[in-house]
């Protein structure tokens, strides 16, 4: 019994070890656990302090269900992502740091709610932050945006005091919500963004804005309640203006509506009384109900006469609003619909009719025809009010004009021959010239019999293909090529290639042969050759072995036809080979070797 309950209490000890580590103080407690397969955490309850550590991904981890109390979270190098809703609803948390740049995601509501968070360092390897991320952290008054962020997602700055943000340029996208109610006053956009989505900067404290032509489009009510907001200048191609985009900014003095813009959303200058006047640009057909409402501070407007109707409420208590410069005629003025409810403002203005604005004219850029699409003259535009002055007139299209170029193929490197069109780039065929990797001669050796030799070259391209003589290179051989000697062969390419490779065969003196060896005398072996005309000498060697390691004998000139061996060991067999050379400008060529013969020493 007793040993039973031993064992027991030795199981719950080992148990109780592995999730709770007392300090040597007593007090503190360093509780852990994991939050992802191979992620663990650590938390001091004496300092407050909660680390992860390891590698790869966090789990969705909620940590505020045990530990509302933390203070510090350090996320150490190798953690891969942080969880959604990681660190969600931890009230205390003041001070976040990431070691490293290994973090490549931030999750959705990773810190929402975390209303004491001061700071936060957002390495530069972060590549997506999530939905809500920051949303809530009330105390948070600034923050670095990584690098390589794409976008920055709905809700993720909601209800912050950022003062200052700095969009990075590789972010394309701001979406709807991302910096609503924040405290933001001064925004750098970046140079890419295309779209800003809807109240993405409603509510904030902005004064002035400079949005980059890269925007294509803007979402309702995108500046919304910026009632701090006095001067923003939009894209130079923007083509509309969404309800209520500047809804209740009653600061907002300065605004230039794009001569590219064709459509103008209700609300869309609501309660906007601090602009004086307004230029409708060429192109708008409809001013839409409440679009300047309550602008009371507004005395003048430009309308041009491609407007069709003016809606219910469009310039609702307009009561400053005194002149209207109307581009058309009185009878076109009578033509557009007015709707009654609340328009007395625009119909009890003194209309300027067939108004002609003082133009300034802004180049419309031509554009070149080409093969494929149509080209335009150059043209004008009034730049005020967006009237054409000089239409742009059509260029036909132009016909195809191809032309091939080669660029040779070396001895190292691939050629390519490109059939393109000098008036637009088109690509009509591209082919790869593959470069000559193998050139070799058909044999490298000769033996001398008195005729001229020409091996034959054979050049291969580096797909395994044979290139053609004279068409692909040409062949020059050195002069000579009877006599034994090494000689030059010169392959020089031409057509689709370039380059001069120089190969090399020889020419080898004709073999001698053995014709007598014998051993008359103690320890001596003698050995005759007969005579190879037209060569510099010969060398003897011998072996103890006939499959053996050879030694030379001795060189001998070309008039000596025998050789002898001295100091050998009686009755032992040993044996000889002999071959012949010839001294050539180039270097001395060998023989092959004659027959090995064997004598026994007496």
């Amino acid at each position: 019994m007793k040993k039973k309950f031993k064992k027991l209490f030795l199981l719950m000890a080992v148990i109780m070890t592995a999730v709770v580590c007392f300090s040597s103080e007593g007090s503190a407690v360093i509780e852990k656990g994991k939050c992802g397969e191979n992620v663990n955490w650590s938390y001091d309850t004496a300092t407050k302090e909660l680390i992860i550590s390891g590698s790869g991904d966090m789990d969705d981890t909620y940590f505020d269900y045990k530990y509302v109390d933390i203070n510090s979270v350090v996320i150490k190098s190798g953690v891969t992502s942080i969880g959604d809703s990681a660190f969600m609803n931890l009230k205390e948390l003041k001070f976040v740091e990431i070691e490293g740049e290994t973090i490549k995601r931030i999750g959705k509501s990773a810190f929402s709610n975390c209303e004491d968070l001061l700071e936060i360092n957002i390495p530069n390897s972060v590549l997506e932050i999530g939905e809500y991320a920051f949303s809530n952290c009330s105390m948070l008054k600034s923050i670095n945006l990584p690098d390589g962020l794409k976008k920055i997602p709905m809700y993720a700055f909601w209800g912050t005091s950022l003062k200052k943000a700095v969009i990075p340029d590789s972010v394309t996208e701001i979406e709807k919500y991302a910096f609503y109610e924040s405290l933001l006053e001064e925004v750098s956009l970046s140079k890419n963004l295309k779209r800003i989505g809807q109240e993405a900067f409603s509510v904030c404290n902005i004064i002035e804005l400079d949005i980059p032509d890269s925007v294509e489009v803007i979402d309702d009510a995108a500046f919304s309640y910026c009632s701090e907001l006095k001067r923003i200048k939009l894209p130079e191609e923007l083509e509309a203006i969404p309800s209520e985009l500047f809804r209740l900014c009653n600061k907002l003095v300065d605004v230039n509506i794009p001569i590219t813009v064709k459509s103008i959303g209700a609300y869309a200058f609501a309660f906007c009384d601090s602009i004086e006047k307004i230029i409708i640009p060429h192109g708008v057909k409809y001013i839409n109900e409440h679009t300047f409402h309550i602008c009371s501070s507004l005395k003048e407007i430009f309308i041009p006469d491609s407007i069709k109707s003016i809606s219910e409420c469009a310039f609702i208590l307009c009561e400053n609003l005194s002149v209207v410069n109307y581009s058309g005629s009185k009878e076109q003025w009578d033509e557009i619909y007015i709707t009654p409810s609340y328009n007395e403002c625009i119909t009890n203005a003194n209309i300027n009719y067939n108004y002609i604005c003082k133009h300034i004219e802004k180049t419309l850029e031509g554009k070149t025809s080409d093969c494929n699409n149509v080209g335009l003259t150059e043209g004008k535009i009034c730049s005020v009010c967006g009237k054409v002055t000089v239409a742009q007139k059509t260029i036909e299209k132009k016909s195809h004009t191809y032309k091939t170029t080669t660029t040779k193929a070396t001895l190292k490197k691939n050629g390519k021959q490109v059939t393109k069109c000098t008036v637009c780039g088109d690509v009509k065929s591209s082919k790869t010239i593959y470069y000559p990797k193998s050139v070799k001669l058909s044999t490298s050796t000769y033996t001398y019999n008195g005729k001229t030799k020409a091996p034959t070259v054979v050049v291969k391209d580096s797909k395994g293909n044979t290139l053609k003589k004279d068409t692909d290179y040409t062949v020059k051989y050195a002069s000579g090529r009877k006599n034994p000697g090494k000689y030059t062969v010169t392959v020089t390419f031409k057509g689709k290639y370039s380059g001069t490779k120089k190969l090399s065969f020889t020419i080898k003196p004709k073999a001698p042969s053995v014709t007598d060896i014998y051993s008359k005398t103690k320890g001596k072996a003698v050995i005759k050759w007969n005579n190879v005309a037209g060569e510099s000498g010969y060398q003897l060697y011998y072996s103890t072995s006939k499959n053996g390691t050879y030694k030379k004998v001795k060189s001998y000139e070309a008039n000596k036809l025998a050789g002898s061996k001295t100091k050998l060991k009686s009755g032992k067999t040993y044996y000889f080979k002999v071959r012949a050379y010839k001294k050539t400008s180039s270097g001395t060529v060998y023989s092959s070797w004659s027959a090995v013969k064997s004598v026994k020493v007496k």
